[in-house]
């Protein structure tokens, strides 16, 4: 089973550069988990470096990282234990950047600094870190913005579809529903058999499955859309189920359950009027275990984390608050907090 993620970083730069030069030309060095390594641009005369052309002044370096995750591999969701072994698999990982200074003859190498990939994937996206050389004294400061989102083919189920008191002048059924995510990266879309009743309530044996790749927070910001279709083939009528309360009703039921579920349905003219609603379950296959603290302020500055919101009560935190013996819940979680 591989885990993916899709990484972004940006604004990188140093100071408070330790130096043999008073002007030196710097350069990086960046191993990503021996996944991704490559050597920036060098930066002429500068104790202040900015790697703007590597690293782009807008938008970044995106790549996307694979890990096998140790062998770890499961069917639906993760469960606690999966959870806590993956989790110590990715604290074994580490970005590391050393800091040259390009000479003609020998560079100097001036510091390093590393970081787990653990606290990547779950921690905030600006960092503070600090170059150390080979006595451990700190010869510089690394400042950048990291993103690393977990990124899964998520299954979406949607059973047990019932639509009720659709107006009587509406057109006549049996009626279709047509399901689809407002993910911008929409793998499909399911449509029900017709429906065995000509007018509401009308019921849907079918068990609908869509798949997206999407990060937790993707999912979290989207909402399962359903089309109501007449007979005709014509849209009359339109249902949207947000999907971040699903995922931790779902969660709190084990992981596995269907969690049931109640939407407004509305008419297509310009009023978009409640018109009936929409009862079912839902449930979710193959969530991302991982994704980074929502709404960060500080970020991580070298030894400490400030600011930051988890985005649910049951998601990992990064090492240095698990230390500390921190919980997502004490985070404020923007789903399923006190508030």
């Amino acid at each position: 089973m591989a885990f993916r993620f899709d990484v972004n970083m940006s604004n990188v730069r140093a100071d408070g550069i330790v130096s043999k030069e008073r002007a030196p030309d710097c350069y990086l060095k960046v191993d990503f988990d021996k996944f991704k390594t490559f050597k920036t641009e060098s930066i002429k005369d500068s104790l202040t470096p900015s790697w703007d052309k590597t690293f782009g002044r807008d938008g970044g370096l995106s790549f996307r990282y694979t890990t096998s995750g140790g062998g770890l591999a499961w069917k639906g969701n993760a469960t606690t234990q999966q959870v806590q072994a993956l989790s110590t698999w990715m604290s074994k990982k580490h970005l590391e950047i050393q800091l040259w200074n390009a000479n003609m003859f020998s560079d100097e190498h001036i510091g390093d600094c590393r970081i787990d990939l653990l606290t990547l994937c779950t921690g905030p996206d600006a960092y503070t870190l600090n170059f150390r050389d080979s006595q451990g004294r700190v010869t510089g400061h690394l400042y950048m913005s990291l993103t690393m989102s977990q990124v899964a083919e998520v299954r979406i189920e949607a059973a047990s579809l019932r639509l009720l008191s659709l107006p009587e002048e509406g057109p006549p059924g049996p009626y279709t529903l047509d399901l689809a995510s407002n993910l911008d990266r929409q793998l499909g879309r399911a449509s029900t058999h017709p429906s065995s009743e000509a007018w509401c309530p009308a019921s849907f044996q079918d068990a609908l499955a869509l798949d997206v790749e999407a990060t937790l927070r993707d999912l979290c910001e989207s909402t399962l859309n359903v089309a109501v279709m007449s007979s005709q083939g014509v849209k009359i009528a339109t249902s949207q189920v947000p999907l971040a309360e699903k995922i931790l009703a779902c969660h709190e039921g084990g992981g596995h359950s269907y969690v049931p579920f109640t939407a407004a349905v509305r008419s297509r003219n310009p009023s978009h009027r409640a018109v009936g609603e929409l009862t079912g379950a839902i449930r979710f296959d193959q969530l991302p275990v991982f994704t980074p603290l929502y709404d960060t302020t500080g970020g991580l500055v070298v030894d400490a984390i400030v600011g930051g919101q988890a985005l649910f009560p049951f998601v990992p935190l990064p090492p240095l608050l698990q230390a500390q013996g921190r919980t997502a819940g004490d985070l404020n979680p923007k789903y399923g907090g006190a508030g």
